[in-house]
């Protein structure tokens, strides 16, 4: 039987970015065959790709790998197995998520509904040789993990990941608040993460919006600070100096 898998914030946020890969299948597979492996790591950096996605990704593809391995033996002992699995190829899957997110920051157009993302899951997993089972947690994950670790709804969650939601035009979030609420916003985000002892991420940051949320406290998304600021850095810069100011005022 397979065992169940619990997906950490780095490796949830690549499946998303896998699954749109295969969204755009024929363009990033040109891209993979045209891209040496020296520009993979050169936009990686360059997009400022948190190294811990690349480690959890590491780590969850290794569970996937057994996952296959535990369907075949069972296949086999029912006289029932199939004539071919997939194993999931760290590098290849890795490629795939620095080429979309190149794509994505290119063509700000690139985009995704659940409904295509299940789609494309599912038809992923099925590929490997593997049977779907309910409650089992996979990689990639459901749309619905998605939605609850990202962000409480599948456009706010495409939103915090810097992707174009249904909606037309760029992230509604720089309408919705003042420029003091983004500023409040970093601030309160960098006190909470020095009280809890927790590295000021974009990944974090969405997953603080989401519980501010539930608390009926709104802020706004990672994506919108982004678009305000320019860059997440300079987001966390600005939020910064104000804490530090409260510190030697106080």
């Amino acid at each position: 039987m397979s065992r169940q898998i619990i997906l950490s914030q780095g490796a949830v946020e690549a499946g998303l970015w896998y699954v749109l890969s295969l969204r755009y299948d024929e363009e990033i597979t040109r891209e993979m065959q045209q891209t040496p492996p020296d520009m993979i790591d050169y936009w990686s950096h360059k997009l400022k790709i948190d190294p811990q996605m690349k480690e959890d990704l590491a780590v969850v593809l290794q569970e996937e790998v057994q996952v296959v391995r535990n369907q075949r033996k069972a296949d086999q002992s029912l006289g029932a197995e199939k004539s071919h699995y997939i194993y999931p190829q760290f590098d290849q899957i890795w490629k795939r998520i620095v080429l979309i997110k190149k794509r994505a920051k290119e063509r700000p157009e690139t985009t995704i509904p659940a409904a295509v993302y299940e789609q494309l899951r599912m038809k992923e997993i099925t590929s490997r040789g593997v049977r779907s089972s309910q409650g089992m947690v996979r990689w990639p994950p459901t749309c619905q993990t998605i939605t609850k670790r990202c962000g409480g709804s599948w456009n706010n969650a495409l939103e915090n990941m810097g992707l174009m939601t249904s909606k037309r035009g760029r992230a509604r979030g720089s309408l919705k608040f003042s420029d003091e609420k983004y500023l409040q916003a970093s601030v309160e985000f960098i006190l909470h993460c020095q009280q809890v002892d927790r590295a000021t991420t974009v990944a974090y940051y969405c997953q603080w919006v989401a519980r501010e949320r539930r608390s009926g406290r709104i802020w706004p998304s990672a994506a919108a600070q982004r678009q305000l600021r320019g860059t997440w850095n300079h987001v966390m810069e600005l939020g910064q100096k104000i804490v530090q100011n409260k510190t030697l005022s106080s």
